[in-house]
């Protein structure tokens, strides 16, 4: 197979692109432009520190998902990470947080997701940060804990990237995380255009905000507020309960062309998730993309598969990443139906179990 029609490799060169493509909209702000010319070339290093791991049998995905914590300052309605029962006690310290890192940048990780719970209600990560200049740090965050002070902080530190939870408008963002929020973002978003700091946005797309979302009058407010990368994430339900909130095939058919018609028309970038997979061989979850790491250690295929073998706090991240779990997982990738769309992996959960269970 060669590199053209290797889905991983496909992966790697999307990330190298866009970059490229961030960083000509970037030019009139040339200290970010000049950031994105480095980062460029710290992306290729990483994707040969990739290919050079694989061929010694590990594989090491371009993404690592950190769920840092599962305190937050809200209580979002169905939000996945509140489901799970954790103690503060059992999280990762800061001083083994930053020894993974380390390792994930020796292996050629190059793109760090920080999601919680909230992240921020740990501000140490932001002093981690700083010693991985090399790697992309996303902070999935309510923004709420983003003031003036963490704003500086941001500013010097142009590898973390913001990305705040949006529903919608007002009324859609205050009914599931609360009067007043939608408020305090435009604030925020204010204040980060202000900064010139670099920010996205994970929108949850369900079946009741859709129309609202995807008009590209929304669009346009985002832009207009200096989003520069936007992300549609489809509403996994972390119980049957909520399935009345999952899209329709025909909502995810439409969404999937409206997204191709944003990109064509306007000069972000946006992502698609799960959809976006699918141009690289199905689900990237288990490290053939990306792997997830819970606020208590355990290494899972994904955010929304809270399935472990592993425990990043007795064995490192490259042992973790050769378990028997996610070598499960991703030799049968083929063998999940991606069929419908939607997250393969939760559609097809007694599946995977199944799979598990036969494999132990």
């Amino acid at each position: 197979m060669n590199k053209t029609t290797d889905p991983i490799s496909r992966l790697n060169h999307t990330i190298k692109s866009n970059v490229i493509r961030t960083f000509w909209t970037s030019l009139k702000n040339p200290p970010f432009a000049f950031f994105l010319f480095r980062t460029y070339w710290w992306q290729r290093k990483a994707t040969r520190l990739r290919q050079n791991q694989r061929k010694k049998g590990l594989v090491a995905p371009p993404f690592l998902i950190f769920s840092v914590t599962n305190r937050c300052n809200l209580r979002c309605h169905g939000c996945y990470a509140h489901a799970q029962t954790h103690s503060i006690s059992d999280e990762i310290n800061a001083d083994r947080l930053k020894t993974i890192i380390a390792e994930a940048k020796e292996i050629g990780i190059s793109i760090v997701l920080f999601i919680g719970g909230e992240p921020l209600v740990r501000p140490e990560i932001l002093e981690i940060t700083q010693d991985f200049p090399e790697i992309l740090f996303v902070l999935l965050t309510n923004g709420l804990l983003i003031d003036q002070p963490m704003v500086k902080k941001l500013k010097k530190q142009k590898n973390v990237i913001p990305f705040l939870s949006l529903e919608g408008l007002e009324l859609e963002t205050d009914q599931r995380r609360g009067s007043g929020t939608f408020k305090k973002l435009l604030k925020v978003m204010a204040l980060m255009k202000h900064q010139k700091i670099f920010f996205g946005t994970s929108i949850t797309i369900t079946k009741q905000n859709f129309a609202v979302v995807t008009d590209e009058a929304y669009i346009k407010f985002l832009i207009k507020m200096e989003c520069n990368i936007i992300g549609f994430v489809e509403f996994i339900p972390v119980d049957a309960a909520m399935t009345n909130l999952v899209l329709t095939e025909e909502q995810i058919r439409k969404k999937n062309n409206l997204i191709a018609l944003f990109r064509k028309k306007f000069s972000r970038i946006f992502i698609n998730l799960p959809n976006d997979e699918y141009k690289y061989g199905g689900c990237l979850s288990g490290g053939r993309g990306f792997v997830h790491v819970s606020s208590e250690g355990k290494v899972e295929p994904c955010p929304f598969t809270p399935l472990s073998d592993s425990n990043l706090k007795t064995i490192t991240l490259r042992e973790a990443l050769q378990s028997d779990l996610l070598k499960t997982i991703r030799e049968n990738s083929s063998q999940l139906d991606d069929s419908k769309g939607g997250c393969t992996l939760w559609e097809n959960r007694e599946q995977v179990a199944a799979l598990i269970k036969k494999k132990n």
